[in-house]
């Protein structure tokens, strides 16, 4: 069986260059559809020497899952391997989704991701959305005792996503690589995304109908992508996510969640470093004497998701190839032992 890949490209371009190329070799796709939204291909492909490639251009952005939406019809395979631009493949990932997709009957389908080529940092698994995650997200910036407990639940189901050897059940998967069965999903619904979300949530929400359908997402372990995170431009990007958080909201729970001013650090004591350059070194304290350190960072003081890496010396530097590639603004960052927890903590600035 053959695979339809599909890109969404807004003002992405200098990025598809890395992600087609770590495409090209692969023979099971059948064909590669780029739906533009920023009008960045006029009429032709052939700069990208792939025969495979098709384009479908739209003169305005009509937004994420509409795209999708629209390459769909145009898809000649069962099974539709969306992708983002920010992406790398590295080798065998569609393949084993594929050979997953065959053996288990999933409808959804994804790799584990790392955030850089060399494979330093591990991301994390889809956090999804319920009211339950809501209502923990809450009392843990409240409380300290229950933002020990909703980030203990989290560290447990991270090392899960990432010790696991064989295709296992996830609630939620990243949009920004899935493996779909058309067959499956279209039997069950008119269309793949939900348009009411124009960026942001599709995933979600796509999961959230197979859960309540019965029928389970699988992260496939042995495919694995390289995707670097939040490099996709765009200014109105936590706009769009609050829109599509409150659409959420409303299909699934009629109702939001009470939005009450909550210091973020109310519960969570973290080091403020202010601004910190290229180089700067995060070193364990000397009383942890642990092996197997890990350093972990985020954007939430909960660490609910973080990115993790192994720390071979009681120290770590980001590589300056992650540093350059991380968007400026406030970050928390940790030394976490899986023995015997946080060792320290830090709130932190990249300018």
């Amino acid at each position: 069986m053959k695979v339809s890949a599909v890109v969404v490209n807004y003002y992405t371009r200098h990025l598809l260059y890395g992600l087609l190329k770590s495409m090209s070799s692969d023979n099971v796709l059948q064909e590669i559809i780029i739906v533009d939204n920023s009008c960045q291909f006029p009429d032709q492909l052939e700069e990208f020497q792939d025969s495979r490639l098709h384009l479908i251009t739209n003169q305005t952005n009509i937004g994420f899952a509409a795209a999708v939406n629209q390459a769909v019809h145009a898809c000649r395979s069962r099974w539709l391997l969306l992708v983002n631009p920010d992406m790398q493949l590295l080798p065998g990932c569609i393949t084993n989704l594929l050979d997953a997709a065959h053996i288990t009957r999933a409808p959804l389908l994804g790799p584990r991701f790392y955030w850089d080529e060399d494979k330093i940092f591990r991301l994390p698994p889809a956090t999804g959305q319920s009211w339950w995650l809501a209502r923990g997200r809450d009392c843990g910036a409240r409380h300290g005792l229950d933002a020990q407990l909703f980030s203990f639940y989290w560290n447990i189901r991270h090392d899960r996503f990432w010790q696991m050897q064989t295709p296992f059940y996830e609630p939620f998967l990243s949009g920004a690589c899935l493996l779909l069965d058309l067959e499956q999903i279209l039997s069950q619904e008119q269309t793949v995304f939900d348009e009411r979300f124009f960026l942001y949530f599709e995933d979600t929400d796509l999961c959230a109908r197979m859960l309540k359908k019965g029928l389970r997402p699988l992260c496939v372990p042995s495919a694995e992508a390289v995707h670097f995170w939040n490099q996709s431009p765009g200014q109105d990007k936590a706009k769009r996510m609050q829109e599509a958080g409150l659409a959420y909201w409303d299909k699934y729970y009629h109702t939001r969640p009470a939005e009450e001013a909550i210091p973020p650090e109310q519960a969570v004591y973290c080091q403020d470093l202010g601004q910190i350059s290229a180089g700067h070194v995060f070193e364990a304290p000397a009383r942890s004497g642990q092996p197997a350190l890990l350093f972990e960072f985020g954007v939430d003081p909960l660490f609910v998701p973080f990115a993790q890496a192994d720390m071979s010396r009681p120290e770590f530097t980001f590589p300056r190839a992650v540093w350059e590639r991380l968007a400026p603004g406030d970050y928390y960052a940790r030394i976490r032992s899986p023995l015997s927890g946080v060792q320290v903590c830090w709130k932190w600035k990249k300018g």
